[in-house]
């Protein structure tokens, strides 16, 4: 897993913009790249997010299975949205981040999705698996207190 947690001023709760909410996540996350364009990003959460329920069928005309979908078919997706980048970029940046980040899995039939129905359940499956590291960090940290402790 990697990510990197950068904290921002909190959303006022009246704001409803989904690229507003979307770009929020991801730069909170650290997932939106320093150089790059960020909208990226933003349309592939936003594209994940609303087929995550969608067992087998379409979306858009695109085959969805098990709330995921094929990878060249995300691309010409963000295509059709006007997000133009090259394949490299797409797969060695954008998916790749949130891949590591663990919100997104690959899945049967090289098929992309949320790694859970929604992203908030998604989220909050990712904060259980830094939570069990951060957990696993700190005994590693106690224990090397009391070595130097005991060496004093």
């Amino acid at each position: 897993m990697r990510m990197a947690f950068i904290s921002q001023e909190p959303l006022p709760k009246g704001i409803r913009n989904p690229h507003t909410l979307a770009f929020y996540i991801a730069s909170s996350l650290g997932l939106v790249p320093a150089k790059g364009k960020g909208d990226v990003v933003l349309e592939i959460l936003l594209l994940l997010r609303k087929i995550a329920g969608i067992k087998q069928g379409e979306f858009e005309g695109y085959e969805v299975r098990n709330g995921g979908i094929r990878a060249r078919d995300m691309m010409d997706y963000l295509n059709r949205r006007g997000v133009k980048i090259s394949q490299a970029q797409f797969y060695t940046v954008y998916l790749r981040r949130l891949l590591d980040a663990g919100i997104v899995i690959k899945k049967r039939g090289s098929f992309y999705g949320l790694r859970a129905p929604t992203l908030e359940l998604t989220l909050q499956e990712v904060f259980k698996d830094v939570r069990r590291l951060w957990e696993d960090v700190e005994e590693v940290a106690r224990r090397l207190d009391e070595v130097v402790e005991r060496e004093g």
